[in-house]
């Protein structure tokens, strides 16, 4: 996918869903890759912690379609796990999750065991916000997956905080990686730009809203 693709629109309130609100499921799994089919466990209380659908997931995935390859991936508030490991399953060679909360942390943990995915996947258990776990990706990360709680994204104060966020660690994405954010598709601001980074592009699914950005390329 060509990233200019990516950068050259912006998001519009009131997006027409792509999915049908009902058609979200409960369902988690392993999409494609090596670990095609298996499943992972969901979060015990999935009705605050919002996991991402098999649904929602499938059409990232497609979006970002040839990008895993050989790549470092971070997933960021990364709860079970589900976008890193997906990525590992289709190729990439290493994933740093960060998650701070120790029941997420022990259902992740969980879940990278039943694939028996640990060589590939790097746990720090802290604070997103907290720039502790940016040494540990071990080069520049091609992609970059934000997942933080609904409530965080509501709120006008933190969701400045996860922007300022992204825009501090555009620096440790590849020049030709993507950023990509999930958030409630209700209740945001009409400018969803952030400093730093070119985008987004925003596909809604159902309750669901995913943005798409790219790093500001250097001026010559």
């Amino acid at each position: 996918m060509d990233s200019s693709i990516i950068y050259c629109r912006k998001y519009t309130p009131g997006i027409p869903p792509e999915r049908k609100r009902g058609a979200e499921t409960e369902t988690m799994r392993i999409i494609a890759g090596k670990f095609k089919g298996r499943r992972i466990t969901p979060p015990a209380d999935n009705k605050t912690t919002r996991p991402v659908t098999d649904r929602v997931k499938e059409a990232v995935f497609s979006v970002l379609r040839g990008h895993f390859e050989n790549v470092v991936v971070a997933d960021l508030f990364a709860g079970t796990g589900s976008f890193g490991l997906e990525a590992v399953s289709r190729g990439a060679d290493t994933c740093l999750f960060v998650e701070r909360d120790k029941r997420m942390l022990n259902v992740l943990r969980g879940n990278i065991d039943h694939l028996d995915a640990g060589p590939q996947c790097l746990v720090f258990p802290g604070d997103v916000f907290a720039a502790a776990w940016q040494a540990r990706l071990p080069e520049q990360a091609h992609i970059i997956f934000l997942d933080p709680p609904y409530a965080l994204m509501r709120d006008e104060q933190s969701r400045r905080r996860v922007f300022n966020l992204m825009s501090f660690i555009s620096r440790s994405l590849a020049e030709d990686g993507f950023m990509v954010l999930r958030t409630p598709a209700k209740h945001l601001p009409r400018d969803m730009t952030i400093a730093n980074l070119d985008g987004p592009e925003t596909r809604v699914y159902g309750s669901t809203a995913v943005h798409f950005y790219v790093r500001t390329k250097d001026e010559p």
